[in-house]
């Protein structure tokens, strides 16, 4: 997807400057896609030059001044076109996942790290989002909800699976009753 029509999506939820809408891409929908920084100040312009949204300059004591982006209606139409076109992929992308492709070439304790890590990681992210739930209410938008039990049910699935593989393919002397791979 355009990094335009994820800055339109975004201005959907609220007014923003551009670092809002860079935190938001970081931090929440960062989740989802990669967003290269740069190219948000660079769409929010030809965003507003071709009336798709429009900006405030805000005047602010003793800090540079900043511009807050609001949607128009024509942002709104074309988001919606966009989203309509898009063939909406579902891709995971994964540094762990290429490591463990050639787990037999590494060391047992650096494949027990990034297991460990991951774990980790999606123990927080899980946490996280029932934490989003808890404090959205049933009354947030369906899309929100959707998307909030959707990314919990695979971290769950995410976690279990590496539990479970963990001790498949990578058991402990004690569970596998032989050596384990070489320290």
């Amino acid at each position: 997807m355009e990094t335009k029509t994820l800055c339109l999506g975004a201005l959907c939820l609220g007014d923003e400057t551009g670092y809002d809408i860079k935190k938001r891409f970081e931090e929440g929908f960062g989740h989802f896609l990669d967003v290269a920084p740069s190219g948000i100040y660079r769409a929010l312009s030809d965003l507003e030059s071709s009336g798709s949204v429009v900006a405030e300059r805000v005047v602010q004591d003793g800090r540079p001044n900043k511009k807050v982006y609001r949607i128009t209606e024509q942002g709104r139409d074309e988001l919606v076109a966009a989203m309509i076109a898009s063939p909406a992929r579902h891709r995971v992308r994964s540094e762990f996942l290429f490591v463990m492709i050639f787990a037999q070439m590494l060391p047992r304790a650096v494949i027990d790290g990034a297991i460990d890590r991951q774990l980790e990681e999606i123990d927080a992210l899980i946490a996280h989002a029932e934490s989003c739930l808890e404090e959205a209410g049933p009354d947030a938008p369906p899309g929100g909800l959707f998307v909030a039990h959707h990314g919990l049910a695979i971290l769950r699935a995410q976690r279990e699976s590496l539990v479970r593989n963990r001790q498949i393919y990578f058991p402990t002397q004690a569970e596998a009753g032989a050596p384990a791979l070489a320290q």
